[in-house]
């Protein structure tokens, strides 16, 4: 007889190994405690998930997808190119790398030790790509659209974005962001837009 799934489970592991995740990191959490934190055995939890690296899928896409609607709504509040442009690289290389214990390097973690049997969607790398390319092509003016008509540039973003979420966790190697941000916004722009220039935060308040 199949067994029934029931959505509170499904929820309660995923709650669990958000948790442990942000604690311990991905390598360091067994399939044995997320079941105990969602208080069920670990033969259920391949009821509801294929393997751990299934389970953080289930939470790494919701949890970018909310930062990066923030970063969306951070944008319309911000209208000179530089700025907007500052504003996309931090969130990309500071802010979503250090956000929530480092959450974003479990993803690093896991894609470096998944076995190959693990099942891997590359559509969350091209999901990824996408948003970021789009939100790029915003804040470029007419005259430098040309560098996002594709999605190479954002390709490159990216993979920085996940080289500083790997250094973020390794002792004594925390990068000074603010003069790669610079560097990127003069290539993209032209010296003119960061010559001299010290970021300053860009001050957004939330929209609801």
């Amino acid at each position: 007889m199949p067994q029934i799934k029931k959505q509170a489970v499904a929820d309660a592991i995923l709650r669990g190994a958000s948790r442990l995740f942000r604690e311990r990191g991905y390598s360091g959490t067994s399939m044995a405690e997320i079941a105990r934190a969602a208080d069920t055995s670990t033969s259920n939890i391949y009821v509801y998930f294929l393997s751990k690296l299934d389970i953080l899928f289930a939470i790494y896409q919701p949890w970018l997808d909310e930062h990066f609607l923030k970063l969306e709504r951070d944008l319309e509040q911000i209208s000179e190119p530089a700025n907007r442009l500052e504003h996309i690289l931090l969130t990309l290389w500071r802010d979503l790398p250090a956000a929530d214990n480092g959450f974003a390097n479990n993803m690093m973690q896991a894609l470096s030790t998944a076995c190959p049997n693990e099942r891997y969607d590359p559509g969350l790398l091209q999901w990824m790509v996408k948003r970021v390319s789009a939100l790029v092509r915003t804040a470029l003016p007419s005259e430098h659209a040309g560098l996002a008509e594709d999605d190479d540039l954002a390709q490159i973003l990216v993979m920085t974005f996940e080289g500083f979420s790997m250094n973020r966790q390794l002792p004594g190697t925390a990068p000074t962001i603010d003069p790669a941000v610079r560097l990127m916004v003069g290539l993209l722009l032209g010296d003119a837009a960061s010559s001299g220039s010290r970021i300053q935060p860009v001050q957004v308040t939330s929209i609801r």
